[in-house]
This record gives structure tokens, sequence and C-alpha cells, in this order.
């Protein structure tokens, strides 16, 4: 019987699986497809998986999910030069891509579409 245990921190590890598990277990399973083609995680053992959940990059969608960010570093860190490039060259900052890529759309800037019927929805449809 094989243990899969590092020693000290694996309470640590096996801890944060338990979380992950509990909040974002929908972005471990596709992490763990992805990055090591595990499709059904339950057939192995624990302390195995803590330490490769501990091995994913921090661009995994278990690590984003569990900051509470939706863009990864690089794309936020893009944005902001854009954003301070913009400003530099003598554009007036009517909108932030990075305010852009965190918040989204802000409701009173979305589209609000509507129609009489569903033949208007559909040549609405067709016409785009």
């Amino acid at each position: 019987d094989i243990r899969y245990s590092s020693g000290n921190g694996s309470n640590k590890k096996l801890t944060k699986l338990a979380v992950v598990l509990d909040k974002h277990e929908s972005e471990f399973i596709c992490d763990m497809a992805e990055y090591y083609h595990i499709y059904n995680y339950q057939k192995f053992n624990p302390g195995y998986l803590a330490i490769l959940l501990d091995g994913l990059r921090d661009d995994s969608r278990v690590r984003m999910a569990s900051s509470g960010l939706n863009v990864n570093i690089d794309r936020m860190l893009l944005a902001t030069i854009a954003d301070e490039l913009g400003v530099i060259l003598g554009g007036k900052k009517e909108i932030s891509l990075l305010e852009l890529l965190l918040y989204g759309v802000p409701e009173e800037e979305k589209p609000c579409l509507s129609f009489e019927s569903k033949e208007g929805f559909a040549e609405w449809w067709n016409s785009h």
C-alpha cells in the first residue's frame, strides 16, 4: 500500500483538498482532467490528489476560483498596460479594460433589446 504523504504539511494539503472539493468541485474536476488526465478523481488516494492540487499552476480554474478572480494575472497586467498607454498617448479614459475584465459591462450600459412578437425576434436574429 503506497501512501502519498509529504510529511510536513500533508494535513494542510488534505484540508485544502477538502475545502476545494466542497466549494469548487467542478473546477477541480476540470483541472484534474486537463492537467493530469484524471477523469474520476474518486478512484485516487486523497493524499495523492492533495499533492496534485498543490502542483496546479496559478492560472488553473481551482486557483482562480479560490482567489475570487475571473481573469488571470497576465490578462490583468496587459489590460493595465493598455489603459495606462492610452492615458500616456493622450486618450481620454472613458473605459478601463481592466475594469471591464474584472467587473464586466455596467448594467446601465448593456444594450436592452425588446420585441413585439416572436416574428420580430426571428427577423432580428436572422439579420445578425
